[in-house]
C-alpha cells in the first residue's frame, strides 16, 4: 500500500484556479468494416468547475486529395474520473470541494473517407489551462491534437490506449509507473514518441526556462517501448503538459499516428511512489474467437507492494448474442481474473473483425493512486473444425492458390499421421499437431496427403481438389512509396507466332519489398486466344532458388489464358529484394493481328511473411501490350509501336521499332477527339522510346502515328 500523507496546503489545484477547463485531448479513428466508413473518437479531459461538457465538439478532417470536412461530433459518454481518494470531497462530486479531479468525456460519429495517403483529423480548441508550469503563456494558446491516416492501400484503425488522459502523481521525486498499453486491431507495430505540445496551425509551444522536449518536467519521464509503461518522477508539485505520439507501422511503413496531449499534476506531501497494479509478466492481451467456440481468458496482475490487495473491474462490450462472465480472485499483492463467453454459431466475423474488453485494476487503499487501465483485444475469424479436407491447407474450406502458401509456411513440420488418409474431398479426423499458424489454424491441415509430414507431395492434393470458386481480392490501389508487382514488357516484341518470356517483377531499387516469404495470385492473359497454357519459369529469382522454394500452377481448362500461381520459400526465413521473381511464358497465336491488344492482369494477389501474416502494402499493376509485325512490306507500315506500361500511373513511353529512318507525326487525343498534343519526330532505324505527357488526367487516350501519306496505326492508352 502506498502510504502517502498529502499536505493539503501544498495542493495548488483547487478547481477555482482553472481559468480554462480543458486539460487534455486525444482524437483517434476506427475502421467500421464497411466501405470507406470510419468512426472518429474525440476524448477530452477537463477539470470539474460546475460547467457541463458541450453536447458536441467540432473536428476538421483534411487531405490534399479531397475537400476538407467539418464534422460535428455528438457527446456519447460523460464519465467522471477522479484521481484522488474517494473519501475526500472533490470538485467533481462537490462543486465546493477543494481536491482536484478530472471529467473525461467522449464524442463520436462516423465519416466516409475516400482513399488518400494523407488524411488528418484535427481538434484545435481554445484554450490551454493557465496553470501549466512548463509552457509559455499556455492560457493564450489553443490545444492542438491530430490523427493521421493513410488509407490509400489498406484499412487501418488507431491503436487504442485505455489509460485516461490526465494523471495525478507524487511530486516528491519518487518514481511512478503508469501503464500506457496500446492495442492495434490490425496487429501493427506500435511506437511511442515524445512531442512538443502544439497550438494553432500545428505550431510547437515554447517551453519555459529550464524545460525542453528532452526535459519536459522537473525530474524525469520516459516510455518503455517493450512494457508500454510510462515512468515519471516529479521533483516539484505543479501542472505539466506532455504530448505523446503513438505511431503504428505495417511492414515497416507508417500507416497511422495519434497524439495524446495530456496534463500530469504533481501533488505535495511525503511518502513512497504512487505505483499501480500492473499486468504480470507473460500475460496475454490478444485473443482470437470463432463462431460457435467457447472462450476463456485468464489475466494476472501484480502489485509491487505485497500487502496491497488488487481488485479488477471488467468492462466487456455490448454485442448482440454475446454474454460475458468474469470471476476475480483478489489477494495481497496480486489478482487473477477469468473472462468467459460463448461466441454464437451464427456470428459473422466480417461484421465485427475485433472488439475490446476493458480492465481496471486498483489497490485497496486509496484507489485513485493505484489505478491501471488495460484492454484485451479479441479478433474474430472463421475457424476450422477438427476434420481435415485434403488440399485445404490453410483451413478456410476452399482449395485455391492460397493453400500452397500455407504448405510453404508449415514446410518441414511433422505430426500424427491421419488415419485412413485419402485425397478425396471429404472430412477426415486427425489428432491436432503441436504446431499452429499464428491465426490459430492447426498445421495438420497443411499435411494434405495425411502422411505426417508437410512437404512438396502435399501439393498433389491441392491440384486434385482444386475449388470451383476462386478467392478474388480487391486489386490494390496504386500509391507511391510502396513496391509494385508488375509485368515488365520493356524490350519484349509481341510478334504473331512467337513465344514471349515476360519478367514478373516485385519491387524496385527505390521501393524494395521487405520481409517477403511467398506470393499467390491469379494471372490472366487476355485479348488473344491461346492454344496452350502459359508457363512460369524461375531463372534468377530474388525470392529464392530450387533448393528453398516451392511453386504451384493451376491452369483453367476452360480458358487457357487464366492460371493460378503460388510461389514461396520453404526455409522459414523472410527475404528482402527487388526485381524479377519469375517469367511468364506464352505463345502468341500466328493469326493474331498487328495492333491487337494483349491484357496482362493480376487478380487477388496475396503476399505473406514466414508467419503467414499478409503484407498489404504493395501495388498490383496490370499491363497492356500491342502485337507488332515481324516484317514491314510497305511504306505505310514501316514502324511498329507500343505503349509501356499500359495502363500507366506515372511515366509512360511510346516505344517504336523502325525498319528504316523515317519521319512521323504523333497525335494524342482524348476519348472525345479533343487534341491533347501533336509532335513531329525523326525516327532512326531500330528502337526509339518517346516519353508521353505525365501531367494528363486519368482517362482513355488515343495515340495515332502517321506519315506524310496517311495514318499508320492508333494505340489506346489508359492513364490511371
Amino acid at each position: 500500500m502506498k502510504k502517502v500523507t498529502l499536505a493539503l496546503l501544498c495542493l495548488l489545484f483547487s478547481c477555482k484556479l482553472f481559468a480554462s477547463h480543458l486539460t487534455s485531448a486525444e482524437v483517434r479513428y476506427e475502421y467500421t468494416g464497411t466501405g470507406n466508413v470510419y468512426r472518429i473518437y474525440l476524448t477530452i479531459a477537463s477539470n470539474c468547475s460546475g460547467v457541463n461538457p458541450a453536447t458536441s465538439e467540432v473536428v476538421s478532417i483534411n487531405s490534399t486529395c479531397f475537400p476538407s470536412i467539418i464534422k460535428q461530433l455528438p457527446l456519447v459518454t460523460n464519465n467522471i474520473v477522479t484521481n484522488y481518494c474517494p473519501q475526500f470531497p472533490n470538485a467533481c462530486s462537490n462543486p465546493s470541494g477543494m481536491y482536484p479531479a478530472f471529467r473525461i468525456v467522449t464524442y463520436s460519429d462516423t465519416v466516409t473517407l475516400d482513399t488518400c495517403a494523407n488524411w488528418e483529423i484535427v481538434f484545435n480548441p481554445c484554450c490551454r489551462q493557465s496553470i501549466v508550469n512548463n509552457l509559455v503563456s499556455p492560457g493564450n494558446n489553443n490545444l492542438y491534437v491530430a490523427a493521421f491516416l493513410n488509407n490509400s492501400t489498406a484499412i487501418n484503425s488507431s491503436p487504442v490506449v485505455a489509460t485516461p488522459l490526465s494523471h495525478f502523481v507524487a511530486g516528491n521525486g519518487s518514481l511512478n509507473t503508469i501503464p500506457m498499453q496500446a492495442v492495434d486491431a490490425q496487429g501493427d507495430s506500435v511506437v511511442y514518441e515524445w512531442d512538443i505540445p502544439r497550438t494553432s496551425g500545428n505550431a510547437p509551444m515554447t517551453y519555459t526556462t529550464g524545460f525542453s522536449l528532452t526535459n519536459p518536467v522537473p525530474g524525469s519521464v520516459s516510455i518503455d517501448q517493450l512494457t508500454q509503461n510510462m515512468q515519471i518522477a516529479l521533483t516539484n508539485i505543479g501542472a505539466y503538459q506532455l504530448a505523446l505520439k503513438i505511431k503504428d507501422y505495417r511492414n515497416g511503413v507508417l500507416v497511422g499516428t495519434t497524439t495524446r496531449d495530456f496534463m500530469v499534476i504533481g501533488l505535495g506531501g511525503s511518502g513512497s511512489a504512487l505505483t499501480n497494479p500492473l499486468l504480470a509478466p507473460g500475460s496475454v492481451t490478444t485473443y482470437n474467437t470463432c463462431p460457435g467456440s467457447s472462450n476463456s481468458i485468464t489475466i494476472n496482475f501484480a502489485d509491487s507492494t505485497a500487502t496491497d490487495s488488487v481488485f479488477v473491474t471488467v468492462t466487456p462490450p455490448v454485442i448482440p448474442g454475446f454474454t460475458f462472465n468474469s470471476v476475480v480472485n483478489s489477494a495481497p499483492g496480486s489478482a487473477t481474473v477469468t473472462i468467459t463467453w460463448t461466441t454464437p454459431g451464427t456470428f459473422d466475423p466480417a461484421t465485427l473483425p475485433s472488439f475490446l474488453i476493458g480492465l481496471e485494476a486498483r489497490d485497496n487503499g486509496c484507489p485513485a493512486f493505484g489505478l491501471s487501465h488495460y484492454s484485451i483485444l479479441v479478433t474474430t475469424s472463421q475457424c476450422v473444425t477438427d476434420s481435415v479436407w485434403a488440399g485445404d491447407a490453410n483451413g478456410d474450406f476452399t482449395v485455391n492458390v492460397y493453400d500452397p502458401l500455407a504448405i510453404a509456411v508449415a514446410y518441414g513440420e511433422s505430426g500424427p499421421v491421419r488415419p485412413g488418409a485419402t485425397l478425396n474431398w471429404q472430412a477426415e479426423a486427425c489428432t491436432d499437431w503441436t504446431s499452429s499458424f499464428l491465426n490459430g489454424v492447426n498445421m495438420k491441415h497443411a499435411d494434405c496427403n495425411g502422411d505426417g509430414q508437410v512437404d512438396n507431395s502435399d501439393l498433389t492434393a491441392v491440384g486434385a481438389n482444386w475449388g470451383y470458386v476462386h478467392l478474388k481480392g480487391t486489386p490494390k490501389a496504386k500509391t507511391t512509396s510502396v513496391p509494385d508487382l508488375y509485368f515488365d514488357i520493356t524490350g519484349v516484341n509481341f510478334v504473331p507466332g512467337t513465344t514471349v518470356s515476360i519478367p514478373i517483377k516485385l519491387g524496385s531499387s527505390g521501393n524494395q519489398m521487405n520481409g517477403a516469404y511467398g506470393i499467390a495470385t491469379n494471372i490472366s492473359v487476355g485479348g488473344i486466344t491461346l492454344s496452350t497454357a502459359p508457363t512460369i519459369t524461375y531463372t534468377s529469382s530474388w525470392l529464392g532458388n530450387t533448393s528453398n522454394t516451392l511453386n504451384f500452377i493451376k491452369s483453367d481448362a476452360m480458358n487457357l489464358g487464366d492460371l493460378s500461381w503460388a510461389y514461396s520459400r520453404t526455409n522459414h526465413q523472410n527475404v528482402n529484394g527487388q526485381g524479377t521473381i519469375a517469367h511468364l511464358n506464352f505463345t502468341i497465336p500466328a493469326n493474331a493481328a498487328t495492333g491487337q491488344q494483349i491484357d496482362l492482369d493480376f487478380d487477388g494477389t496475396m503476399i505473406i511473411d514466414k508467419d503467414m501474416n499478409p503484407i498489404t502494402l504493395f501495388n498490383e499493376i496490370d499491363t497492356m501490350a500491342t502485337i507488332v509485325a515481324l516484317s514491314v512490306p510497305d511504306v505505310e507500315a514501316k514502324v511498329a509501336a507500343q505503349i509501356v506500361p499500359n495502363p500507366s500511373a506515372a511515366v509512360a513511353s511510346l516505344q517504336l521499332i523502325a525498319q528504316e529512318t523515317t519521319s512521323l507525326m504523333v497525335t494524342i487525343t482524348d476519348i472525345t477527339g479533343k487534341l491533347v498534343k501533336r509532335q513531329s519526330l525523326n525516327v532512326s532505324k531500330g528502337s526509339t522510346a518517346i516519353e508521353l505527357p505525365g501531367d494528363l488526367e486519368s482517362g482513355v487516350y488515343l495515340v495515332t502515328l502517321s506519315n506524310e501519306h496517311s495514318p499508320l496505326q492508333t494505340l489506346k492508352w489508359i492513364r490511371k
